[in-house]
């Protein structure tokens, strides 16, 4: 029984951390392609002027 619950901890942190580190990379992605179409939009603009 004390095994069974150790595994299901672990099992429910180990989903929890994937959770974390998806929403974690899924920002991250997020923020970098703002920044980086930002970059573009200004290169555009040079480039048009």
């Amino acid at each position: 029984v004390w095994a069974l619950r150790e595994f299901n901890f672990l099992q429910i942190s180990y989903h929890r951390t994937l959770r974390i580190a998806e929403t974690t990379l899924k920002t991250v992605t997020d923020i970098v392609m703002d920044k980086y179409l930002e970059e573009l939009v200004a290169k555009k603009k040079l480039i048009r002027n």
